[in-house]
C-alpha cells in the first residue's frame, strides 16, 4: 500500500474568488465567532494574518470532540489564486510525515469552485488518507461560508 498520496474535492462558491481566499487567509482570525464549536481558536505565532509565510496555530475540535492543534505555515499565490499550507507539528503530524494542502479557486461553466487539495505521507499503513479533513473543509465552505460572509458585509 501507497504511503503518499493525494486527495481532493470541490464546491461550487457563490462569492468572489478573493473574498473565499481571504477568508481562509487574511480573515481566518473571525472563523472562531461562526463556528466556534469547531474552529475555537486560530492564531498567529509569526508574521501577520494574511501574510505569505505566516505560521498559525489551529485549534479545532475532530471527531469525537477531541481538541486538536496543528501548526502551519500558510503560503499565497494570487495571480493562481490558491492558498497553500503546510503542516508543521501538532496533532495530524501524529499521522502522517507531510501534510500540505491547497485551496485553489478554479472557474469552469461561468462559475468558480473552491478546490481543496491535501498531499500527504503517512508514517505507516495502519493510517487511512485524510478524508475527515478533506470533508471538514468542504462541510465548513457549504454550512460556515455563508454566515461568514453576511458577517463580513
Amino acid at each position: 500500500m501507497a504511503l503518499a498520496g493525494k486527495i481532493e474535492a470541490e464546491a461550487e462558491i457563490k462569492c468572489s474568488p478573493e473574498a473565499m481566499l481571504h477568508i481562509f487567509g487574511g480573515k481566518a482570525h473571525g472563523m472562531p465567532k461562526l463556528c466556534g464549536v469547531r474552529i475555537p481558536k486560530i492564531e498567529v505565532v509569526e508574521g501577520d494574518w494574511g501574510k505569505h509565510g505566516s505560521v498559525r496555530i489551529w485549534t479545532y475540535i475532530s471527531g469525537r470532540r477531541r481538541k486538536c492543534r496543528d501548526i502551519q505555515r500558510e503560503t499565497h499565490n494570487r495571480p493562481e489564486r490558491s492558498t497553500d499550507f503546510t503542516g508543521l507539528e501538532g496533532d495530524i503530524m501524529k499521522f502522517y510525515k507531510n501534510y500540505e494542502g491547497t485551496l485553489q479557486i478554479v472557474e469552469r461553466d461561468g462559475s468558480n469552485f473552491a478546490r481543496f487539495t491535501l498531499y500527504y505521507e503517512k508514517l505507516n499503513d495502519d493510517v487511512p488518507a485524510p478524508h475527515k479533513y478533506l470533508s471538514f473543509l468542504i462541510n465548513f465552505k457549504k454550512k460556515q461560508m455563508p454566515s461568514f460572509l453576511a458577517a463580513r458585509n
